[in-house]
């Protein structure tokens, strides 16, 4: 009959073919895994590129905007100290009330009512405060 060495000669190969096999199955499978991570990863740095590029186009022209922006200020600041200087000496009274009034956190319709201003002149001494404040 057959011999345990004879079995062995046969089986050893087979043995060794389906262990190959199933390390090809298992690595082909790795692979794909790492392929599809690849492309996800290509995916992502590809729209952060789309990302950077239109954040470098904005922030090229935000320097001047904000430039131009300053300019505004300051030639409305100067507008209205202008303006300021010309006032009434009652006017002046009246817009300092207004602005403690505004400082105590009083509303716009109250305080509207009080000094017998209308409300979109309140809000504007309230606006030129906050941004005097600010700056």
């Amino acid at each position: 009959m057959f011999e345990m060495a004879d079995i062995l000669v046969v089986i050893a190969p087979l043995l060794f073919v389906a262990i190959a096999g199933g390390m090809i199955f298992l690595l082909r499978a790795e692979l794909l895994r790492l392929r599809t991570m690849i492309r996800c990863e290509r995916a992502d740095r590809q729209s952060l590129e789309n990302d950077l590029g239109a954040l470098l186009a904005c922030s090229k022209t935000i320097g001047e905007r904000v430039r131009s922006q300053d300019l505004r200020h300051n030639r409305l600041s100067e507008k209205f100290e202008t303006l300021g200087s010309h006032r009434e000496p009652e006017d002046v009274q009246m817009y300092d009330q207004v602005h403690r009034m505004i400082g105590q956190g009083m509303p716009v319709e109250q305080i509207a009512n009080i000094c017998n201003l209308r409300r979109g002149e309140v809000e504007l001494l309230n606006h030129v405060a906050v941004h005097r404040t600010a700056a």
